[in-house]
């Protein structure tokens, strides 16, 4: 289960990395992420600890539009459930 919540999440901060309102800034943030998740050598709890990282700095920057920060919020919902 936690595997298809993992790409459905690659899938969600693909869709944010590619969208043209969301600064440049962020977007390298959310690809800081994306690269976290899929990282082989890491268990996954690791990987969403540091993908859980990267999308909590993207968060607090006051540049990140609010309806890209309702997206985020969303991730990382659902990043937490899969720590749990």
């Amino acid at each position: 289960m936690s595997e298809d919540m993992v790409l459905e999440i690659l899938e969600m901060l693909s869709d944010l990395q590619e969208d043209d309102c969301v600064p440049k800034n962020v977007r390298g943030r959310i690809g800081c992420a994306i690269e976290a998740l899929k990282c082989e050598e890491r268990s996954i709890s690791m990987k969403v600890d540091a993908s859980l990282q990267e999308l909590e700095e993207v968060s607090e920057d006051s540049n990140v539009p609010a309806f890209t920060k309702t997206q985020i919020y969303s991730i990382v919902s659902k990043l937490e459930c899969i720590k749990q």
